[in-house]
């Protein structure tokens, strides 16, 4: 694994928009954002858009940008993509 990769991964955890979960979630089902990370993140009525293996994100990315009046969210497994 390349140096750089190791870095993005420790700097994910500063991102405010930026959440990863421990493996072992999937496992026992415990979160600490079940139940409520909608209204957390998500305040207001607005139509929520979620992208399952988002990448980068670019696509997620112009979305919102050419629909304002949603909130998107951008998922996938890989924290180095998501860094970017």
């Amino acid at each position: 694994m390349g140096k750089k990769k190791l870095l993005r991964f420790a700097e994910n955890k500063n991102f405010d928009c930026l959440i990863e979960f421990d493996p072992r979630f999937l496992l026992n089902n415990e979160c600490s954002l079940k139940g409520s990370w909608k209204n957390k993140f998500f305040a207001g009525q607005k139509k929520l858009i979620v992208e399952l293996g988002c990448g980068r994100g670019e696509y997620v990315l112009g979305l919102s940008k050419l629909y304002p009046e949603n909130s998107f969210v951008g998922v996938d497994v890989k924290g180095s993509r998501l860094y970017h």
